[in-house]
């Protein structure tokens, strides 16, 4: 009997020490701390650019029309002309005169043969001005609605970059020829110095200008989230414990986006939230 009741006390001390054992874990893991990286809003310049692709080409370029017999022809592809030179004439007595110093691009007609480039949606002979090129851009839908006359821009190609501006953009978009189809506004960039050792028909990226805050609020872009209505959203950092605050967000650069509404200058945000992150979780700086 002795020895039943002994057992039985050894069995219960047990039982206890296990349930001490787990209610002291569940309380500490109540105050468990989470390791965040951190970041404070600071004030600062933020500019927003559009990075795209385009192609050289030439900043000028005539095209010459001709009907009848050619007679004559006196250039070929890859000739230095001057302006007014004659280029070709006709059994009619129509002469081609280069109206611009440049380069000789394209012949499409043979002497002693009929004029038939206009017939294949030719010209008959193409000068272009290969010192002075500029970049064609196809712009997808997202892209036009951001690209504007007069941005500011950088031109990168052949190892160099060069400062330019957007001086054209199309009225209309055109049907793509890609396989993917839908349609491309075109617009044009242009350098602001003549650049050098670049050739037309190569591609050159393009850097746009979009938009340019000063002394704006601003945060790291990994600072920020979204909640399940897809609002932007950032956890602030007081009293080692972080505070879910919802944000109005403006214009972002490549690691920077400006914050309009929700925080203050020199607030402590969480870069890069992990999941079990909520409101009110203690945390700990690493």
């Amino acid at each position: 009997m002795q020895k039943k009741t002994i057992g039985m006390l050894l069995a219960g001390i047990v039982i206890i020490g296990a349930v001490g054992f787990a209610l002291f874990n569940g309380g500490s893991s109540k105050n468990e701390t989470i390791a965040i990286r951190s970041a404070t809003a600071k004030k600062m310049d933020v500019t927003e650019t559009l990075s795209t692709t385009g192609t050289l080409i030439p900043n000028q370029t005539e095209n010459l029309i001709g009907t009848g017999n050619v007679t004559e022809l006196n250039v070929k592809v890859g000739d230095e002309v001057k302006k007014d030179q004659v280029l070709a004439t006709y059994d009619s007595g129509l002469t081609l005169s280069a109206g611009m110093a440049g380069t000789v691009t394209e012949v499409n007609i043979k002497s002693g043969q009929s004029d038939t480039s206009a017939q294949q949606g030719k010209a008959a002979i193409v000068i272009a001005d290969l010192a002075n090129l500029k970049v064609q851009l196809a712009l997808s839908n997202s892209e036009a609605r951001q690209v504007n006359v007069d941005q500011k821009a950088v031109i990168s190609s052949g190892g160099h970059d060069y400062n330019g501006k957007v001086t054209e953009k199309d009225p209309t978009a055109t049907a793509s020829q890609t396989a993917t189809g839908g349609a491309t506004l075109g617009a044009v960039v242009t350098f602001d110095d003549k650049p050098k050792e670049l050739y037309a028909g190569f591609s050159a990226d393009v850097t746009i200008t979009i938009a340019t805050e000063k002394d704006a609020l601003a945060i790291p872009i990994e600072a920020l989230t979204y909640n399940d209505k897809n609002e932007p959203i950032v956890y602030e950092v007081k009293d080692n414990k972080v505070h879910l605050i919802k944000v109005q967000t403006g214009i972002q650069s490549d690691q920077f986006i400006v914050i309009k509404d929700g925080l203050t200058n020199g607030a402590s945000v969480v870069l890069s939230p992990a999941s079990n992150l909520k409101d009110g979780s203690a945390v700990t700086k690493e």
